[in-house]
Parts: structure tokens; C-alpha cells; sequence
């Protein structure tokens, strides 16, 4: 068969017919992040969870006190 001008013939071999599938997968997931956030806004900012959940209890209670 011969290729008119302007045309070219390109043939395509593949190397196997087996097919490599490959799937994605999250390496963090929602509770690993929280954990993580956390840490370092306490190792970098010495932000504390817990002392600023004391320190807001704390607050409320000595409202409710002082209403009485």
C-alpha cells in the first residue's frame, strides 16, 4: 500500500499485554491529622488544649458564682 504525500505510517507495539493497575490509598486520615495539627500548634506556639479548656471552666464557674 503505498502512503500519499504528506502522511506517515507509525506502528505501535506494546511491550507485554499485562496491564499494571495501580490505586491510591490517603496515607493521613481525619483523626491522624487533628492529632497531628494539634502537636505541633503545642510544640510551636506551647498551645495547650487542656489548659485553655481549664482555663475557660475555670471562667464559667466563677460566673455562676458570682451571680449568686
Amino acid at each position: 500500500m503505498e502512503i500519499p504525500d504528506g502522511f506517515v505510517k507509525v506502528y505501535i507495539f506494546f511491550e507485554s499485554p499485562i496491564t499494571e493497575i495501580k490505586s491510591e490509598t490517603f496515607l493521613v486520615d481525619f483523626g491522624v491529622l487533628i492529632s497531628s495539627v494539634k502537636g505541633n500548634l503545642g510544640l510551636f506556639l506551647g498551645f495547650s488544649f487542656y489548659a485553655t479548656l481549664a482555663v475557660l471552666v475555670d471562667m464559667i464557674f466563677k460566673k455562676l458564682i458570682n451571680k449568686n
